[in-house]
This record gives structure tokens, sequence and C-alpha cells, in this order.
């Protein structure tokens, strides 16, 4: 499904239901009592369903939940197209991962009825919901059976509304890191579960992620593979990843497609770099001129052709990847591969990747961030002037001190 349209289901469905259990929930608090007893869970799932960059980013938090409770089992309910994320960060067991399709609302209402009969039939102690301000996840959340939900919640800040469907609400902060945020909800795993108050929490964790590494026979199998789709590709080869992103998710966070194009016939000129560019499917008229320029034989053109695994494998033996602010930004802090970052409708303060191999370009404009948790990612703005103001000299200068190739380049432009 589009995510318009998971959106619509979000609000028009999500709401009415979230107030009506809310307001029953209300009526059993004023005559039962509440009484704070500790308690000691044995299982523990992390409800985080649709952005594959928000589960790389929770990575710490998900750590800090297996050190706190080493005896827990850990689960992970994720959309299925994203499951593949999942084997990368070495927590969650294969029959512990829980998938739901988004692909039509008829599967979406299936696999939600099959889930969270699966669910309960777990007998979950605790359920985190990462998700941000997502009625549909604060739902799941209450039907799933878990005696402890915990999530995101706005207090004084009348939208979005979610209900009180959660037993322990956790602030969400736009001024920190989603991974201090994320790292906020597992917080009340210290606490026994007595009343908890997120302003308590000192958040000092390390920002570490797993580093993704090839297995013996892989490189020689993927450098096969990458040889047979073009023979120009060496082991010498400085390779570089682009990822245009113009049908991502969020259109609007995405670089000019003509910037890239202009990017790769400047770093071109250096006969050592290749190109390999990836993504999803692009629209017709983006794809019929990206054709044109990947006729150069040192190109590949690989996109909507790699699943989450490959791309990793890609990663881990390329040199420099250049993206958008994406999900493929954080897949690539998995690996030690240099990474260039282009922000706009969103905040580096709060979705900048994990790597320390990592550069942000960002324009600090008066009207950016336009995208937040509390506009539900979407903005009016059909113009991202932000993105457009990073123009390509900037990137390329980035590019080429990033690959130690600045003298070549240059020279090369000269001639040129």
């Amino acid at each position: 499904m589009r995510v318009s349209t998971l959106k619509m289901i979000d609000c028009w469905v999500g709401i009415p239901i979230c107030f009506i259990l809310s307001s029953i929930n209300a009526i059993k608090r004023f005559f039962v009592s509440k009484h704070y007893t500790e308690y000691h869970p044995r299982k523990i799932m992390f409800l985080e369903l649709s952005e594959m960059g928000s589960a790389i980013l929770g990575y710490p938090a998900m750590r800090k939940a297996q050190a706190l409770r080493p005896s827990c089992l850990l689960y992970l309910w994720i959309f299925k197209k994203n499951k593949d994320i999942a084997p990368l960060l070495g927590i969650f067991p294969d029959e512990n991962i829980v998938t739901m399709r988004d692909d039509n609302f008829f599967y979406l209402v299936i696999d939600i009825i099959r889930n969270l009969r699966k669910v309960r039939k777990e007998k979950i102690d605790v359920i985190i919901d990462m998700e941000l301000f997502s009625r549909v996840t604060s739902l799941l959340s209450y039907f799933s059976g878990a005696k402890i939900k915990v999530g995101f919640y706005g207090f004084s800040i009348k939208n979005p509304y979610r209900g009180e469907l959660h037993t322990h609400k956790v602030n969400y902060s736009c001024h920190r890191h989603m991974r201090d945020n994320f790292l906020a909800l597992v917080e009340p795993l210290t606490m026994f579960f007595k009343e908890y108050s997120s302003s308590s929490a000192a958040l000092s964790e390390a920002s570490y992620l797993p580093k993704r590494k090839l297995g013996l026979y892989a490189p020689r199998t993927l450098w096969q593979k990458l040889e047979a789709y073009n023979n120009h590709i060496t082991k010498n080869s400085k390779i570089i990843i682009l990822h245009p992103g113009v049908c991502d998710v969020i259109p609007i966070r995405a670089w000019p497609l003509q910037n890239y194009i202009e990017l790769m016939r400047r770093l071109l000129i250096n006969t050592e770099i290749f190109f390999i560019v990836i993504g999803m499917k692009l629209q017709p008229s983006d794809a019929r001129m990206l054709e044109r320029e990947m006729r150069h034989p040192r190109c590949a053109h690989l996109v909507g052709q790699t699943t989450i695994k490959e791309l990793i494998d890609l990663f881990t033996i390329s040199h420099l990847f250049i993206s958008h602010d994406s999900g493929a930004v954080h897949l690539a802090s998995l690996t030690e591969i240099n990474i260039i970052a282009l922000f706009g409708p969103e905040a580096p303060l709060l979705y900048k990747p994990l790597s320390d191999k990592s550069i942000i370009l960002y324009k600090d404009f008066a009207c950016s961030p336009c995208l937040s948790a509390y506009n539900y990612r979407s903005s009016a703005c059909k113009d991202n002037i932000c993105l457009r103001a990073i123009t390509v000299d900037e990137v390329y200068n980035q590019a080429v001190r990033a690959l130690g190739l600045f003298t070549a380049c240059e020279a090369g432009l000269r001639e040129f």
C-alpha cells in the first residue's frame, strides 16, 4: 500500500478506536486502584513496523534491553518487506520474528488478526512500541495481551492523539537523536515497572552498531556477480554507490536526479572510479534519463534489483555511499563504508546515521525540518529548496576527500 493510504487508515480508523478504548480504560481506572509491584518479565517484544532505518537506530535500545534482562526472550514485530534487516542485528532468533504484509488493506487486516493470535499465544510480557505516535501500533500493543505496554506519548502536546492505551508512557523529544528516544523506551526495564517518569532517564549509552563483515567465500562470489554484470569493474576500482531514491516513500527527501548525474560525470573523469546505482523503481522519465547516463562502461544500473542482504554486501566492498536521508543510509552504517548523507526536510539532529565515517550535508533553512512526528511526516512543501541548495560542488568536494582522490580528480577537470 502507498504511505498515504496507511496514514489515512491510521487516522480515520485508529483515532476513533483509540478514543473508545481509552474512555473504557478511564472508567475502569476510576473504580480500580492501581498498585505498582515488581514485575519480572520473560518475553519482550519490539514493535517497529514501517521504517528500516528506525529499526537500525533502535539497535542500541534492543541491546540495552538484552543486557538489562539477559534471561528474557526478545521478539520483533515488523513489516515483511523489512524482515531481512532482523538477521543483521543479531538479536532476534528467526522463530521470534513476527512479520506483517502491507501490500493491500485485505492482507493487512488478515495479518493483524493472525499475528495478534500468535502474540497472545506466546504470552508476551512486555511490548515496546517504537513507532512515533501511530494509532495502529498503539492498538496492536493494547490487544497483544502484554501486561506492560511502553510507547511514546505527547503529554502536554495536544497532537498527535493516540489514546491512553500504553501502561508506561515515554516522552518523545524532537531535540534528541532517535537513538536516544528509543533508549528512553527501555528505561522502564531498569525500574522493575513501578511508577515511571521518563524525565528521570539518563541516556549515556554508546551509539555503536554491529558491523557487518563478509564471510570467507562471499567476496569471491560477489565479485564474480559484479564482473559478470559489468566486466569493467575490478578489485582495484574505487566503487561509489549512489541512491537517487526519487521514488522513495517520502519523495520530498530526494536530491534532484540531474545533480546525481552531473556528479557522476565529474567523478568519472578519474579512471579508478566505478559507479553502482541502487534504489527503488524509478519513474519512467527518470529511468530514461538515468539509463542514458548509465551507458558509461564504468557504471552499473542495479535500481530495483538488490535485496537488503545484497546491499549490505555491496556496501562492504565499496568505498563511498552517497544518498539523501533514507533507510539505505542507516543500512550502510552497519558497514565501514564512507557515507555522504544529504538532509533537508528532516533534521540530522534526529536521524543522522550512527557511523563515524558519515558526512552530513544540511542547509539550515528556517522552514527545515518540515517533516516531524507531530505532522505525521507530511509536508505541504512541493519544492524542496533545502535540498536543492546543496550543490554538486559541495558533494563532489566531500566525495573526493573521502576517497583520497582530490588531486587526481581536479587534474582531470583541468584537462577536461
